[in-house]
């Protein structure tokens, strides 16, 4: 048995726990002892209270920093979350290495945790970068830039690289660490395990990646009631506050579309309010087996989980995202071919403009061919196969014996 210590510093929503999760318990049932350490307790608790797993807060980055430009490259990212202040990111990755010191683990899985991968390099206990492309950048010199649909170079790119990388060399001497020459090399791990299809990467141009296959949780949720009639029915995965989804329901209903709306985070109010006119509202996960025997169309906003979950259940996607690691995405499908993208950074559409693109995806077949086609591809895709995937490179890692 080996104590394997799964840690996550940065990712937001329950994106990094529905990788954690089921992980930390295909270990348990490996024989493994996993321990987790996360960056949001109170959001991950309602998830994790019934596992009886331990569950740490993670050393993490709190001050604001600005000044900065957008972000454009992981690098700024980096810059947010300590690596633009030597004194404070030496503080945080001490309290990396003792956590790792204190907990003694054989490998650490670590998950969107640079400050993590910084700091732990020569403690001998080796690591393994694992997540979706997005939080699991290439690392190339310098940083890739994100928007790899737009040719336009940043002028800050190189200056940020030069800073991060000085504030990093600068805390590293302090901790007795040995100097990078790269912000590529401050994170490079000693293995590589990333839960997502190639063709959704968030990185479309990335040159080598170790695809482990998706994690989709689609068999969480319990069964929804479906609206009744022969309209199309669309599934809608959104935020209950997206800002897009009044437009979108409204558009709903002037088309006479049918739909559930899948709104885990929605109060009880707000179901009651959308939930009419052909139009049900369900405040739990709805099973994938459902929503490909009931949907016709979907809606994301380019949650990696919920939008590969869709795709592999062969449905076309409407996509409406709101951050940046969800357009990355969200512009892989529609390179596909297998979904529309709505990018409402320049201007929110209206009820109208919305309605047209879901008319669109359901009058042009090739949306939902090119969905069904992707689906097809992956027919052997499933959590279970991804979790072994993963679980094989951990237990790659470990001494040839690591008793408790």
């Amino acid at each position: 048995m080996a104590r394997v210590l799964l840690a996550n510093e940065l990712g937001h929503g329950d994106a990094p726990l529905r990788r954690a999760l089921p992980l930390a318990l295909a270990l348990r049932e490996r024989g493994h002892e996993p321990v987790l350490a996360l960056n949001d307790l109170p959001r991950a608790e309602p998830a994790l209270a019934d596992f009886g797993l331990p569950v740490l807060q993670c050393p993490l980055w709190r001050s604001r920093v600005g000044g900065l430009p957008p972000v454009h490259t992981y690098t700024d990212i980096l810059l947010r979350y300590g690596f633009a202040q030597a004194i404070g990111l030496r503080g945080v990755a001490r309290a990396w290495r003792d956590l790792v010191r204190l907990l003694q683990p054989d490998v650490l899985a670590l998950d969107h945790a640079p400050v993590a991968l910084f700091a732990t390099r020569g403690l001998g206990v080796p690591r393994l970068r694992f997540g979706d492309g997005f939080g699991c950048p290439p690392l190339a010199v310098p940083m890739p830039a994100m928007s790899w649909w737009d040719p336009t170079p940043e002028p800050f790119d190189l200056i940020g690289e030069r800073n991060a990388l000085h504030v990093a060399n600068l805390a590293a001497t302090e901790l007795g660490l040995p100097p990078a020459d790269s912000v590529a090399e401050l994170l490079r791990p000693e293995a590589e395990a990333l839960c997502v299809l190639p063709e959704l990467d968030a990185y479309a141009e990335r040159a080598h990646g170790d695809y482990c296959g998706a994690l989709t949780a689609a068999d969480e949720g319990a069964a929804t009631p479906w609206p009744a009639g022969d309209a199309p029915c669309c599934f809608v995965a959104l935020r209950a506050q997206h800002p897009l989804l009044p437009a979108l329901v409204e558009a709903l209903r002037q088309r006479g579309r049918r739909a559930v709306l899948q709104l885990a985070d929605g109060t009880p109010e707000q179901a009651a309010a959308l939930s009419r006119d052909g139009i049900a509202v369900a405040r739990t996960p709805v099973p994938l087996d459902q929503v490909r025997a009931e949907a016709s169309h979907a809606v994301s906003d380019g949650h990696t989980a919920i939008t590969q979950a869709l795709l592999l259940a062969g449905k076309p996607l409407l996509l409406l995202p709101t951050l940046l690691e969800q357009g990355m995405l969200a512009r892989r499908v529609a390179a596909l071919g297998a979904g529309r993208l709505i990018d409402g950074a320049t201007a929110a559409p209206d009820a109208a403009a919305l309605g047209a693109a879901l008319h669109e995806l359901l009058a042009d077949p090739a949306y939902a061919a090119a969905a069904q086609a992707f689906a097809e591809r992956h027919r052997e895709q499933s959590d279970a196969r991804t979790l072994a995937a993963v679980i094989k490179r951990i237990e790659a890692l470990l001494p040839a014996a690591a008793p408790r």
